[in-house]
This record gives structure tokens, C-alpha cells and sequence, in this order.
């Protein structure tokens, strides 16, 4: 099956952003991890409430931590 031109431009677009996953020895698990999370909560609150809901989840659902830190730096910026 032939590659889509839209996607070959996007990779050719992107292309130090490929070959540095490609070629730099850190691996991407965690990041994965983050992204299917944030997909699940998008999928658990489909249809019932608008981004500010989806925001809070998404926080709600990080190490304490994490989640501390990142309330008070979004205080601060509104």
C-alpha cells in the first residue's frame, strides 16, 4: 500500500523530530503511557462536558506531586 502524500509531507515536515526517535537511545514508554491516559479520560468524558473538565481530570490523575505543582503554576497564569 502506497504511503498517503499528506503523510510523507508531515514526516518530511518533522523530520529531526523522526530521526531523533529514531537514533537517540532514551526510549518512549512513559510518554506512550501519558498520551493512551489522556486518551482514556478524553474517551470517559466524550459528549458530557467541555475542556476545562477534561483539564481537571487529567491533573486530578497525575502523582500528587506532580499535580501540586502544576495547580499552583496554572493559578498563577490566570
Amino acid at each position: 500500500m502506497p504511503f498517503p502524500p499528506a503523510y510523507a509531507t508531515g514526516l518530511e515536515r518533522d523530520r529531526t523530530g523522526v530521526d531523533a526517535a529514531l537514533t537517540l537511545p532514551w526510549p518512549h514508554g512513559r510518554t506512550e503511557g501519558a498520551n493512551n491516559k489522556i486518551k482514556l479520560l478524553k474517551r470517559q468524558t466524550y459528549g458530557r462536558a467541555g475542556h476545562r473538565l477534561l483539564r481537571q481530570r487529567i491533573l486530578l490523575s497525575r502523582p500528587r506531586a506532580q499535580r501540586d505543582h502544576l495547580l499552583r503554576k496554572s493559578c498563577k497564569t490566570r
